[in-house]
């Protein structure tokens, strides 16, 4: 490999720094996903205390004015988990969209490296014929030597 200089080198290294950059959002963009899901979790979870506060409320009796208020709440809680819902899903076709940017760097990285590979190839082989022919030019020289 001595004296092998790909000439795209400096593409290649953009495409992998391209690359390492998008898996970066998409690291971002799940833990952003993940953050929304737990929000989401947690809504539901406060949405079922009250529901079972209001079952518990209901059977042993109480004013009309604490279930209203109760039921608004939820109804509150529920607006706000579709509004969650909507964000999650919003993020997951963010997620879906960086994939496919993510697919299509590691492509076109892939057919850098290939360049690459090939011409290393090339110049192994470049390499291996003007051995051959120093070696052939040595073994030529020294049976010259011996039939003077």
């Amino acid at each position: 490999m001595k004296n092998f200089k790909f000439k795209y080198r400096s593409i290649l290294s953009l495409l992998e720094n391209k690359e390492d950059s998008i898996k970066n959002r998409l690291g971002q963009a799940y833990s952003i996903l993940n953050e929304e899901k737990n929000k989401l979790n947690e809504l539901q979870l406060v949405d079922r205390k009250y529901s079972e506060l209001l079952r518990n409320e209901t059977s042993e009796g109480c004013k009309l004015i604490f279930l209203r208020t109760i039921e608004s709440y939820r109804e509150e809680l529920n607006r706000k988990m579709v509004f969650q819902n909507d964000l999650i899903k919003k993020k997951e076709d963010e997620i879906v969209s960086i994939k496919n940017e993510l697919l299509e760097a590691m492509k076109e990285k892939k057919i850098m490296e290939k360049l690459k590979e090939k011409k290393l190839n090339e110049h192994n082989m470049v390499l291996k014929k003007l051995e051959e022919n120093a070696v052939d030019q040595i073994v030529t020289y020294k049976n010259s030597l011996l039939h003077r």
